[in-house]
């Protein structure tokens, strides 16, 4: 494969795909600056590995995708992986999953649970997140903040006086108390608030006790809570390859000229981004931009970037594809 010229590559974070001459997909990686990365493939043989000079022979084309962060580019390109399994991926094709957040709504007192697969349920998940260690040191802090139970099912149930974490206040012992529904519903909803992205209210509560701590000497006390913020900000942080209301999305962009024009399909399963097929000129101009969506097996969202009255449209149930 010949050297790409620079200025075709974008600086920014995101993911690379090496392409063979069939079109299928060799090898997915992941930078911080896509430029200098792919154009450190192409240095001389000698300073390269056998595995990156085999590669770099076998590829035929290359593609880039952008990211806003570098947390998103390592949750696609393990997306990526995992859907393709590409031939010189050695890593990140097991079936490891992110931490995730679940909280059952089905329950009159839900619990928030640390899992790492989400199930068909009646429950709301949030994620994925990359760094377990963070995430669960953003589920203690909100538990100190938020007074939720802990126990499991069989321990609520079997309660017959409040646990530990009652007289400490962390939680409201609605095992053996009589918590009002509705109060604890307002928890969980705060909650859900926070790990939606909504963390302003949690952060602000967090700094002025460090600011407080501070001023009165309390110097470890001031580092904990320095250390929670700082976990609370690497672990809830917006993620655009990952629907923030679950459920799968197709998205349709082209670019229309008297040229040779070009598509892309990015393919959201499961909230999750899984995919970016591209499509030559042929296809960009024999499928207009509803067409292509229709095509994709009606997916359950449809979107629209020329429709700003309309921005999302929902295909009705039992729904088919039009001729």
């Amino acid at each position: 494969m010949e050297r790409p010229a620079s200025s075709t590559l974008p600086t920014t974070p995101g993911i690379y795909i090496y392409k063979d001459a069939q079109g299928r997909i060799i090898y997915v990686g992941k930078a911080r600056n896509l430029r200098k990365r792919i154009l450190s493939y192409f240095r001389d043989a000698s300073a390269l590995t056998p595995k990156t000079v085999a590669m770099i022979g076998h590829a035929a084309s290359l593609e880039t995708l952008s990211t806003t962060t570098e947390k998103e580019a390592l949750l696609l390109e393990a997306s990526l992986i995992k859907k393709h399994r590409p031939h010189y991926n050695i890593v990140l094709r097991d079936d490891k999953q992110y931490v995730l957040f679940r909280i059952a709504k089905d329950a009159p007192y839900p619990r928030l649970e640390v899992v790492r697969q989400a199930r068909r349920d009646n429950a709301r998940y949030f994620g994925p997140f990359t760094s377990g260690q963070a995430a669960r040191e953003t589920w203690k802090t909100i538990h100190r903040v938020f007074p939720l139970r802990r126990c499991v099912d069989r321990a609520f149930k079997n309660r017959v006086r409040p646990c530990l974490y009652h007289h400490i206040g962390q939680c409201l012992a609605p095992c053996t108390e009589n918590v009002p529904v509705e109060e604890y519903a307002s928890l969980i909803h705060r909650v859900e608030l926070l790990l939606s992205g909504r963390s302003r209210e949690l952060l602000d509560t967090l700094r002025h006790a460090m600011a407080d701590a501070s001023e009165a000497m309390n110097y470890e006390q001031a580092a904990v809570f320095r250390d929670q913020i700082k976990a609370i900000e690497r672990t809830v942080e917006r993620q655009s390859v990952v629907l923030p209301e679950g459920g799968n999305m197709d998205v349709a962009g082209g670019l229309w000229t008297g040229a040779p024009s070009s598509g892309r399909i990015w393919n959201w399963r499961k909230a999750r981004n899984c995919s970016g097929a591209s499509s030559g000129s042929s296809t960009a101009r024999k499928h207009p931009f509803p067409r292509a969506l229709w095509c994709r097996g009606c997916p359950q969202t449809r979107f629209c970037p020329e429709c700003p009255a309309s921005r999302t449209l929902r295909t009705p149930p039992g729904a088919s594809c039009p001729p």
